[in-house]
């Protein structure tokens, strides 16, 4: 006899012990809510420096914490902001609501790259991620940003981060 009838559905989650984040089970009409209240993901086209810099004029606070608020882009993380912000060298206490069009541009064109690099590695794996096979992402070896913003916010000197290609 199968323990799980045919309406019942199993989810299993697994966290470190730090938890930062939550599942929501629902069905298809609550999905439209909970979209509505994400910005763009990074790969969208309607992600644009202009979209990004009508948002961020209202917003005097740190482009790093305007970044990670996912109602303005869904589905960037701290690794992937440190490194994209690396790229163009946008400081992350940089006032979000004085970036210029093309600063603003340019830090999408680098987080976009950064995420392009980190799918073909299979992810980043710090300490306990898995990819769908079971193995380890490959990116970690290749952060140069990610976990440098020590005290004070700054990556440091801007060259030894080893970027061969920062973002023009």
């Amino acid at each position: 006899m199968n323990p799980v009838s045919r309406t019942e559905r199993k989810v299993k989650f697994q966290s470190a012990p730090r938890l930062v984040g939550w599942v929501v089970l629902a069905d298809r009409s609550a999905l439209g809510h909970l979209d509505c209240r994400l910005g763009p993901e990074p790969f969208e086209r309607s992600l644009t420096a202009e979209r990004l810099h009508a948002a961020l004029a209202r917003r005097p606070g740190k482009i790093k914490n305007a970044l990670l608020d996912q109602s303005l882009v869904a589905g960037l993380g701290d690794i992937y902001v440190d490194d994209g912000q690396g790229r163009t060298r946008i400081y992350s206490e940089h006032p979000s609501n004085t970036l210029r069009w093309d600063q603003l541009a340019r830090l999408i064109r680098a987080i976009r790259l950064v995420l392009n690099q980190s799918l073909a590695r299979q992810g980043t794996t710090l300490s306990s991620f898995e990819t769908p096979y079971g193995g380890a992402g490959e990116n970690a070896n290749f952060l140069r940003a990610y976990g440098q913003a020590k005290g004070g916010g700054r990556f440091g000197r801007w060259g030894s981060l080893g970027f061969s290609d920062y973002v023009e």
